[in-house]
Order: C-alpha cells, then sequence, then structure tokens
C-alpha cells in the first residue's frame, strides 16, 4: 500500500451522525439533505 500526505486548502464540512441500524439511516440522510437545501439556495438565486 502506497500512502501519501497532501495539504488541502480550508473548507466547511458537514456532517450528522446516526447511531443504530443501517435500515434507519434515512431519516439521517434527509436532515441533512434538507440543511444542505436551506442553506444553499440563496446562493443559487443570486
Amino acid at each position: 500500500m502506497n500512502a501519501e500526505v497532501k495539504g488541502l486548502p480550508e473548507l466547511h464540512v458537514t456532517y450528522v451522525r446516526h447511531v443504530g441500524s443501517y435500515s434507519r439511516v434515512g431519516g439521517a440522510w434527509k436532515r441533512i439533505m434538507c440543511w444542505i437545501i436551506e442553506k444553499c439556495e440563496p446562493a443559487r438565486a443570486s
């Protein structure tokens, strides 16, 4: 295995933690997608 260390520019990260069954992870995806749409919609409109 070859590993490489790279510097990356600063960026913002969004996450939602889900604890439980994979079959119930849809609620976590819905929460994060709703948040993204709410935050990004005004930027798209300009």
